[in-house]
């Protein structure tokens, strides 16, 4: 079903309209109308600016009258239909609530288990391997969970018949199963029947056996395994030694930390902060005792990156990094022994990772101290604070978990709030963190260019001002390098203006850095500078524009994963990375500062940058590639890299250009696109997803084009029968689409350009890491595919600095 509430969102790409409900002007897709007009609804954005779209699959609206805060529509089925929604699961209510990295997942009374959030590595134990907001079970487990434990990357059921069922990331070890394999999938751990417990780190994991050993597996780089190794990772359990009669068990980042029967701790791993509490900052390979007296009284144990707390008696103590106030007394210097946590005295339950720590007072209150930059403490900011403050909203929570940027809370009626960082989904609130079809960005208009970065985007928009006419850039998305110049590190979701007012006449984006050309052409840049790929004398970030290296003068400019090249009267210069080559200079050393690269002069009319290579054509339509090369992306029939450009085989009438992270592609006189390079994901368009192509292959059922843009793995093309670069036309997209990027409402990737059309009415297009944007003949733009970073610019919220509920599916 296709549906969109609300009049801007309306008629964007609709098939049919079947039935207006005159009050709320309502216009709905026919599959979505069923017997007196039922509406079913797939995300929030369905159902307006006020609205929920409820796990039942149909709309509410806010009223203060229902205890949920939220009343369904008169258009849910009778059974619903005007009555208050209960948040709670009553029949199946969640039990536990489980925090990784960046993902987290739920355990009901029957022993079901459900994920969401990030899921690149399989975490979530989505086969798409792509981050959810929607709260999914987990398929594959052979019987009930009794508990879960999350790392990093990776997830574990411990099951009622005491076995361990883990999935995600693997590259470690972590999972247990004897391989360092990535699975989407729930895999046992062999040799394990009597666990009773389990805690995971970001890339180990532990489990505490029926006799109260502990044993322990996947990375060890810092001891975290506990064995007196350092280094040698094990992807089978291994026993920690020295340590008996063990009640519970914590793990985070690389230390992991046990609490005995007679109420000692012992800790192990890293120790950089001083997070095992031995007094001192020297990793331990083996179980070391922590500087506390033996305490029976001691209830729980949580770790954070690199703190750890435990609480006894209804009070917190907390130890090692404390700059961001992980320690919560107040103060900012870290502490080599436990210190206790200021104004709590009757803690029930808690919880730690990433930098923050959340706590469950015995009334129901919940209370966070720490790191905040996400809103993950709840109190309705985004500043750090170093002690506890209470979460706003929430005054009945039955136990807390907390991520690496987000913090849920399970409430005492078997439902979830979440709060934080939601830029994966992880706060579960069903809001799309990606878009299948074109979706218009938010205030920007009269676009004259587009530049796409891996998360981020950048527009160059046409302004008046008085009686002169000049441009401006506007950027939005991922910003934690600065890329975005507006003098923040701050995701954003909607376009803002760059720091520094700047009359560009070119704009280019690279992995996590963006670069401009003045007026005057003087060249400028921003964002991730710590391969020199700013042009500054210095390595460090800039998080507003700066003026780059001294050129001559440029004509157009370039950037890649960490580095930049630009057009300019004598050549081609550049400067950044240099590991593959990509600069052409004839070595492999990175530079501040530009280097002309060999052997191309003044006939260079065009230059594209990849991840780790580079292009060039010429007035005459050849075109010459450096740098890497393992993949064929070099287009010179070899599959090796080379730190001097060599000529594309078999281009001779190429009029535009285009790299990807691995792959590269060039429009002929003819209109005919041929690509070269990294294909495994069909970016090639040569109708097969074999893995490389070392020399040019014509791209199947295009014809007429014009222009060429590349992402990370997909292709677009825009196409006009006149073939005049400047004429509105369609667009065309192929390759990888896990997360929507070709733009053509589903999420099956395509090996050639011979699908529907995109859009009919483009005037320029651009491709990034995993989404897609166009510039429409009306200067308005679209942008589609990944939106973690808030880089489709569509207005979506990226953090939520107090607590929201979560959608839980019920049966």
């Amino acid at each position: 079903m296709n549906v969109r509430f609300g009049a801007r969102d309306a008629f964007r790409g609709r098939r049919s309209v079947c039935r207006w409900f005159a009050f709320l002007a309502l216009v709905i897709a026919c599959d979505g109308c069923v017997g007196r007009g039922v509406f079913h609804c797939r995300d929030n954005d369905q159902c307006g600016a006020d609205g929920t779209c409820e796990a039942a699959g149909v709309c509410s609206l806010r009223d203060s009258h229902c205890v949920s805060g939220r009343r369904y529509r008169s258009q849910a089925p009778e059974s619903l239909a005007n009555r208050c929604v209960e948040d709670a699961c009553l029949a199946n209510p969640v039990t536990r609530v489980r925090a990784g990295g960046g993902h987290a997942c739920l355990l009901k009374r029957d022993g079901t288990v459900s994920c969401w959030g990030q899921g690149a590595d399989g975490q979530t134990a989505d086969s798409k391997r792509v981050a959810r907001a929607d709260i999914q079970p987990v398929q594959g487990l052979p019987s009930a969970a009794i508990d879960l434990s999350l790392g990093g990357r990776h997830s574990c059921a411990l099951l009622s018949d005491h076995r361990v069922w883990c999935w995600g990331a693997n590259e470690s070890g972590q999972l247990g199963d004897g391989t360092v394999d990535a699975r989407a999938t729930p895999m046992p751990v062999p040799q394990l029947d009597d666990v009773i417990a389990m805690a995971s780190g970001a890339a180990f994991s532990c489990a505490l056996r029926a006799d109260a050993s502990v044993v322990c597996w996947g990375k060890n780089s810092t001891g975290e395994l506990g064995q007196g190794l350092v280094g040698t990772p094990s992807l089978s359990p291994l026993a920690v030694p020295d340590i008996t009669d063990v009640t519970r068990l914590t793990a985070a980042d690389r230390h992991a930390c046990a609490l005995t029967k007679t109420g000692e701790v012992y800790c192990w791993g890293s120790n950089f902060q001083g997070e095992l509490g031995d007094g001192t900052l020297v990793a331990r390979a083996r179980p070391t005792r922590l500087v506390l007296a033996s305490d029976p009284a001691i209830a729980d144990l949580s770790a954070g990156v690199a703190h750890t707390c435990l609480l006894s008696g209804g009070i917190v103590l907390c130890w090692g990094a404390n700059q961001l106030g992980e320690v919560g007394d107040g103060a900012d210097s870290l502490r080599l022994a436990p210190t206790q946590v200021q104004l709590l005295s009757s803690v029930t339950g808690l919880a730690a990772a990433g930098h923050h720590t959340c706590a469950v007072q015995s009334e129901g209150t919940v209370w966070c101290w720490g790191a905040n930059q996400a809103g993950q403490l709840g109190e309705g900011t985004t500043t750090n604070i170093g002690v506890p403050v209470p979460v706003s909203g929430v005054s009945d929570a039955a136990a807390v978990t907390v991520g690496d940027t987000f913090s849920c809370a399970r409430r005492m009626d078997g439902t979830l709030s979440c709060w934080g960082d939601d830029r994966a989904g992880q706060l579960g609130l069903g809001t799309r963190v990606d878009r299948a079809a074109p979706t218009n960005v938010v205030g920007v208009s009269s676009a004259e260019s587009l530049a796409l970065g891996t998360n981020h985007t950048c527009a160059r928009v046409a302004v008046t001002t008085g009686m002169s006419a000049g441009t401006s850039t506007m950027c939005w998305g991922a910003n934690q390098a600065g890329q975005l110049g507006d003098g923040t590190r701050t995701d954003r979701g909607t376009a803002a203006p760059l720091k520094i007012a700047l009359d560009a006449r070119q704009i280019s984006a690279g992995a996590f850095h963006s670069c401009l050309l003045s007026v005057g052409d003087r060249p400028w840049c921003w964002g991730r500078g710590n391969a020199g790929q700013l042009g500054s004398n210095m390595m460090i970030d800039y998080v507003v524009p700066l003026s780059a290296a001294a050129l001559p003068a440029a004509a157009q400019m370039a950037a890649g994963a960490a580095h930049t090249c630009a057009m300019t009267s004598a050549g081609v210069a550049c400067w950044g990375a240099n590991d593959e080559g990509q600069l052409g200079d004839g070595s492999l050393e990175k530079r501040m500062g530009f280097v002309t690269t060999i052997g191309l002069g003044p006939e260079v009319v065009q230059v594209a940058l990849g991840a780790a290579h580079s292009c060039a054509r010429r007035a005459n339509g050849t075109v010459a590639c450096w740098g890497r090369g393992v993949d064929g992306q070099l287009g010179d029939g070899n599959m090796t890299s080379s730190s001097s450009p060599v000529d594309v085989l078999g281009i001779a009438d190429a009029v535009s250009i285009a790299a990807g992270d691995r792959h590269t592609c060039a429009v002929s006189a003819t209109g005919h696109v041929s690509c070269w390079g990294a294909g495994s994901d069909g970016q090639l368009g040569w109708g097969s997803n074999a893995p490389t192509r070392a020399i040019p292959s014509l791209v199947m059922g295009l014809r007429d084009a014009v222009e060429v843009a590349a992402g990370a793995a997909h292709t677009c093309a825009r196409t006009n029968a006149p073939r005049d670069p400047l004429a509105a036309g369609e667009m065309f997209c192929w390759g990888a689409n896990a997360l929507g990027q070709l733009g053509d409402d589903t999420r099956v990737p395509q090996l050639k350009a011979t699908g529907k059309s995109v859009l009919a009415d483009v005037v320029s297009i651009g491709a990034g890491g995993a989404h897609t944007c166009a510039i429409h003949a009306d200067r308005s733009v679209s942008c589609w595919g990944d939106d973690a970073f808030g880089q489709l610019g569509v207005g979506r919220i990226l953090q939520f600095a107090t607590a929201q509920p979560a959608r839980i599916p019920c049966p």
